[in-house]
C-alpha cells in the first residue's frame, strides 16, 4: 500500500497520500467498475430487490476494501466496515430522494397534460435534481473516506506480514521510484473512470 515511511516504535507507517489515493480509487472501481447496470437498476427497485441490489453492491465496495484489511489489520477492518456502512446509507438516501424528485417531475408534466412516454423515461418531465443528488452523493462518498483515513488509516502501522512482503518483493527496486510510479498510476487509473464511467452515469442522469 506504499512505500516504507518511518519507523514508529518498530513498525513501518505507509505514505498517507498513497493510502488516501487508493481508498478513492478502491471506491471508484467499486461504484462505477464492480457495479453492473443490473445491481444499479436492482437497487431503484422496491422491497427484496432493492435490498439485494443495494446488498450486492455493499459487498462489492467491502471487497474493494479488503486489502486495506489486510495492509492494516484492525484499522483497515475498522475504516472498511465503516467506509461500507457509510456507503449503504448514502446510496439509499439517493434513491429515495431521487424517486421522490421524479414523482414530483412526472405530477408536473401530468399536469401541464404532456403526452405519455416510454417506461424509466421523464422525457418533458425532466428535472436536474437527480443528477444533482449523483455529484453530492460522490462528494459525501469522497467526504467519509477522507474522514475514515484521516482516523484510522492515515498514521496507521503497517501490519508485519504485509510490510515483510511488500519489502521483499520490492526488494530490487528503489522504493521512491516504485512509490512515484505506483502514484501516477492511481492518478491516471482513478481519472480514467471519473471521465469514462463516471462522466457516462452522470450525462445519463442528466
Amino acid at each position: 500500500c506504499g512505500r516504507r515511511r518511518g519507523v514508529r516504535g518498530g513498525s513501518v507507517t505507509a505514505d498517507p497520500l498513497l493510502v488516501l489515493v487508493w481508498l478513492v480509487v478502491a471506491h471508484l472501481v467499486a461504484d462505477f467498475v464492480l457495479q453492473t447496470d443490473g445491481i444499479a437498476a436492482d437497487k431503484v427497485g422496491h422491497g427484496r430487490r432493492a435490498a439485494r441490489g443495494l446488498g450486492l453492491h455493499v459487498a462489492g465496495v467491502f471487497l474493494c476494501l479488503v486489502p486495506f484489511v489486510v495492509a492494516f489489520g484492525l484499522p483497515g477492518l475498522v475504516a472498511a466496515v465503516a467506509i461500507s456502512a457509510a456507503h449503504a446509507v448514502l446510496d439509499r438516501a439517493k434513491v429515495v430522494l431521487t424517486r421522490r424528485a421524479e414523482a414530483r417531475a412526472l405530477l408536473a408534466a401530468r399536469a401541464s397534460h404532456e403526452a405519455p412516454l416510454p417506461e424509466a423515461s421523464l422525457g418533458r418531465a425532466w428535472t436536474p435534481v437527480p443528477a444533482a443528488l449523483f455529484a453530492l452523493d460522490q462528494l459525501a462518498h469522497v467526504a467519509v473516506i477522507a474522514f475514515a483515513w484521516l482516523v484510522w488509516l492515515s498514521a496507521a502501522p503497517v501490519a508485519e506480514p504485509f510490510a515483510s512482503a511488500v519489502t521483499s518483493l520490492l526488494s530490487r527496486w528503489d522504493p521512491g521510484a516504485v512509490h512515484r510510479v505506483v502514484l501516477v498510476a492511481l492518478v491516471i487509473t482513478a481519472l480514467a473512470i471519473v471521465n469514462i464511467r463516471a462522466a457516462s452515469f452522470f450525462v445519463a442522469t442528466l
